[in-house]
């Protein structure tokens, strides 16, 4: 096994990667099998019936929000940062969002999974999911 991948190809992996491609952000309850070991796909996540539905309105749709990650960008010596805008859904009606998904929709496949630590709900406003200021990820 190697001993060190060094940082340069792990950025030049995931810009080279995310180029062309569409990222979406989608909420599932916490009955959701998303952040099982095992499961891959936003499909896998699907099929449980745990992804949220907007109780009123059209904020929150089926398959999440699109987000747009940055180009990745050194953090230290070794690492790779990959960021991205706050995602936001405004006059939603939503109960009981405990995960958030991150995937790639042409190959469905999930890049990663927040546990929100707690399930969050809204009426008639907004919910957002801030991300760290440390970046949507880091390639370590």
């Amino acid at each position: 096994m190697a001993n060190r991948i060094p940082k340069e190809f792990k950025k030049r992996l995931w810009d080279d990667w995310v180029t062309g491609k569409t990222f979406k952000l989608a909420l599932f309850t916490s009955l959701s099998n998303c952040n099982t070991e095992g499961v891959s796909t936003y499909a896998a996540c699907l099929a449980d019936g745990h992804e949220m539905t907007n109780g009123a309105g059209t904020a929150y749709t089926a398959g999440g929000a699109t987000v747009t990650p940055s180009a990745s960008a050194y953090i230290d010596t070794f690492n790779v940062s990959v960021d991205a805008s706050d995602i936001s859904w405004s006059s939603a009606t939503l109960s009981g969002a405990r995960f958030a998904v991150l995937y790639e929709t042409s190959i469905d496949i999930i890049v990663c999974v927040y546990d929100l630590l707690a399930d969050y709900s809204v009426t008639n406003g907004t919910l957002s999911v801030s991300v760290n200021v440390d970046g949507l990820f880091n390639l370590i």
